[in-house]
């Protein structure tokens, strides 16, 4: 005997159903009840293309192509404009500044030291920066927990390519300047 659902041709077990149909009507009380399954969205939820007018670009979240999903991630509006490439925040750190010089200019090993010639390993900002993209603070704690006061620029064209001995030793040229008042180093 087959089970009484059309269509169904299992062998019935229980009360003309088969165990598929019963087991349905048992915990959902409708032997046609089909639980979806989660994590998958209906069928007819799929759009062709981007929800934006004039936007022909495939469908890729929340109804937006990736390009107006990402501006809707990032601005919380699929039409805002930002600026281009990667964002730039307005309170550079010192290691913001550094991220960003090997962003614009490339990596340091790519250059050679400008003081001995050997390949470079680091972005070292001059002591003879302008006072309108000079920038100071303590960086963040070493290994040891130790902060130190740190000065930057905001230019990238105000970092020179050194390798690490040249490095540190313009660094320690640098300490031998004089302390201002609240024993911070001045210009």
């Amino acid at each position: 005997m087959s089970c009484h659902i059309e269509g169904c041709d299992n062998q019935a077990r229980g009360h003309g159903l088969c165990s598929t149909h019963w087991l349905r009507w048992r915990k959902w009380e409708d032997p046609y009840w089909v639980e979806p399954k989660k994590g998958v969205r209906p069928h007819n939820f799929r759009q062709a293309t981007c929800s934006i007018d004039g936007c022909d670009a495939s469908h890729h979240a929340h109804g937006f192509c990736s390009a107006h999903a990402s501006a809707f991630r990032k601005y919380g509006d699929p039409l805002a404009v930002g600026t281009p490439g990667r964002k730039r925040l307005d309170q550079l750190t010192w290691a913001g500044a550094h991220k960003r010089v090997q962003y614009d200019r490339g990596r340091a090993s790519e250059h050679d030291c400008i003081d001995c010639g050997q390949c470079a390993e680091e972005w070292s900002c001059r002591h003879d920066i302008p006072e309108d993209s000079r920038q100071q603070g303590w960086s963040r704690p070493n290994r040891n927990g130790v902060r130190s006061w740190q000065t930057w620029s905001t230019d990238v064209w105000d970092y020179d390519p050194r390798c690490r001995k040249c490095h540190r030793r313009y660094d320690a040229s640098w300490l031998t300047r004089s302390r201002g008042e609240l024993g911070r180093f001045s210009a």
